[in-house]
């Protein structure tokens, strides 16, 4: 089973995606954590989707192992990621190898936007 991130973001059209940091400070490359390059920045952005025009985005969340991760939304501000784009939400992740355990919410909410994890 795979997990995707929803978010519901309020407007359509928008570019988001999402980077997933591990307790190790290593953050998920589309295949492995690695330590953060900046200049790899477009790498670790995992695309989220628009549900047709709902607001409401999807992203899947990689299959990593057991742990605390730490899942930031971002709207993309120009033609391909970067670390300026703006930050719409982040959250810890609890992790059990292949579903959320449970989430904490850090509070750095945007726009009273909500984001959470649910089965895909």
């Amino acid at each position: 089973m795979s997990y995707g991130a929803a978010y519901m973001h309020g407007a359509t059209g928008d570019t988001l995606y999402m980077t997933v940091v591990s307790a190790d400070s290593e953050i998920w490359n589309g295949t492995e954590f690695e330590s953060l390059l900046v200049a790899n920045w477009a790498a670790y952005a995992i695309e989220m989707l628009e549900n047709q025009t709902s607001a409401i985005y999807m992203g899947i969340f990689p299959m990593a192992d057991k742990g605390h991760y730490l899942l930031t939304i971002y709207k993309q501000l120009g033609g391909v990621p970067a670390t300026t784009d703006t930050v719409l939400e982040s959250e810890i992740i609890d992790w059990d190898g292949g579903e959320e355990i449970t989430q904490t919410r850090i509070d750095h909410k945007v726009d009273d936007n909500q984001a959470f994890i649910i089965a895909k």
